[in-house]
């Protein structure tokens, strides 16, 4: 589009008059702000203004201002007289929309398990971190739990692959019924899971939780027909004292993890550090 000193339009293509909403020749005889929406207006306003003081502005529409789904970015440049006085604004529009969806699924891509959907390793290690702050400004305790798959390696080369996706899918579907709001259940690797519980007053609330895990995960899974059991082994480390990193954390409960398959498997063990 190309405005004048006044913020009238002197010229909009095909398509910024359809994002506009405005579809005739009269979209032409309109000020600015008549012809598209007010929240968009309202919005872009200071741009304008900055652009007519001579600025080059780059902005960016959400979908809240546009069409439902689409991102616009914009770029104001100011149309400068051979003497360098703004007559007016040249604004060049781009729809970003598909970008912006790409960007947003690498991102989760980048935090989240493809599988599980749960968070992956370096959304863990970031998270636990805050979470380590967060029970320092409360003066509560974290407790890690470190959990895998009883003879999951049986699991896979018995009944293939694909059976030991979907009892991955349906294990860490029953761990997040286990904990509540606030709380994370993240995949490490392979059958490895890690549960990061916040605001607690004593390791008897995390055994609680552990047991909690240990009798709905022993339910039976069905799959195509097939009735499966699995269980599962618990290693707990908690913090009392707020003197570790979360990457000790986690080394400290899968410690207490190799003590809980030194027991029998099926159980958990549990250690203050």
């Amino acid at each position: 589009m190309h405005l004048d000193e006044e913020l009238c339009l002197k010229f909009a293509n095909a398509t910024a008059r359809k994002w506009a909403g405005q579809a005739t020749d009269q979209f032409f005889s309109e000020i600015f702000d008549d012809a598209i929406p007010a929240a968009m207006y309202k919005t872009a306003d200071a741009y304008f203004f900055g652009a007519l003081n001579g600025g080059r502005i780059d902005f960016i529409s959400t979908p809240e201002l546009t069409e439902p789904g689409r991102i616009i970015q914009t770029i104001l440049v100011p149309d400068l007289s051979t003497q360098g006085k703004v007559e007016g604004i040249f604004c060049l529009s781009n729809d970003i929309s598909a970008q912006k969806q790409l960007e947003s699924e690498l991102r989760h891509m980048s935090r989240f398990d493809s599988l599980t959907g749960l968070p992956n390793r370096a959304h863990l290690y970031d998270s636990l971190e805050l979470s380590i702050e967060r029970s320092k400004r409360t003066t509560t305790s974290i407790a890690v739990l470190f959990l895998d798959i009883d003879h999951f390696k049986t699991i896979n080369d018995s009944r293939g692959h694909r059976k030991g996706d979907l009892v991955l899918q349906e294990f860490a579907a029953r761990l997040k019924k286990c904990i509540r709001l606030g709380n994370m259940v993240a995949r490490l690797a392979g059958d490895e899971f890690v549960i990061v519980l916040e605001s607690l007053k004593s390791i008897e609330q995390a055994e609680a939780i552990a047991r909690k895990i240990l009798k709905l995960i022993s339910q039976p899974c069905l799959f195509n027909g097939e009735r499966l059991l699995v269980t599962t082994s618990i290693g707990i480390a908690f913090d009392g004292q707020h003197v570790h990193f979360g990457s000790d954390l986690i080394a400290y409960a899968d410690t207490s993890l190799y003590a809980a398959k030194a027991a029998g498997r099926n159980t958990f063990h549990s250690a203050i550090f």
